[in-house]
């Protein structure tokens, strides 16, 4: 019974992400990621204190439309400025789907759908790549929120990201504009080599 729930559990999950998984690629290639679910969901109570403010709660001097569409599932997460991420790279590893974290199970089932690897890499000069399996899509990206928030544009697709600290450990958190309830949790790509 308890594997049929998990199946029917999966199922959901990969209908109710239907948005954000249509980037990710149908690659057979199930390279590995050092993706985990331990991070916790960032709200006030287990967020760093600090510099932190919730985005979207009032228009600051970058005012446009997108703006006006911020994501529920980011609004009230404790948002630190933007740091400097050129040259920098993240990968997931979970999220919260109307406010109910990710099962590792979940997790695994959204890493499968993305050919093993969804992660988001920022360039120089406001470019993005975002990598799905083996599908590779190049954009752009920029400040907004008076640099609280970041806006990335693909063809077809557009995020919005804010950045926390959870446990000591700089979390991106974000959301495809079209998913208001989706938040996907993001950690830096660390070179060990």
């Amino acid at each position: 019974m308890k594997k049929i729930k998990s199946v029917i559990l999966a199922a959901v999950l990969v209908l109710s992400m239907a948005g954000l998984m249509a980037a990710c690629g149908k690659s057979e290639d199930k390279k590995g990621s050092n993706a985990s679910n331990e991070t916790p969901a960032p709200t006030k109570e287990n967020a760093d204190k600090g510099n932190a403010q919730t985005p979207g709660t009032e228009d600051k001097s970058d005012k446009n439309d997108n703006e006006s569409a911020f994501p529920k599932a980011l609004s009230g997460v404790d948002a630190y400025p933007v740091p400097d991420i050129a040259s920098s790279g993240w990968q997931f590893s979970g999220g919260m789907i109307n406010g109910k974290e990710m099962e590792q199970e979940e997790v695994n089932t959204m890493l499968q759908a993305c050919g093993g690897v969804y992660q988001f890499i920022f360039l120089d000069e406001g470019k993005a790549r975002m990598i799905n399996g083996e599908k590779t899509f190049e954009g752009t990206y920029k400040s907004i929120q008076d640099n609280y928030a970041i806006e990335i544009v693909f063809d077809g697709y557009e995020y919005y990201g804010v950045f926390t600290a959870i446990n000591g450990e700089t979390v991106l958190i974000l959301a495809n504009k079209t998913e208001s309830e989706i938040a996907l949790y993001f950690l830096q790509i660390i070179d060990e080599g």
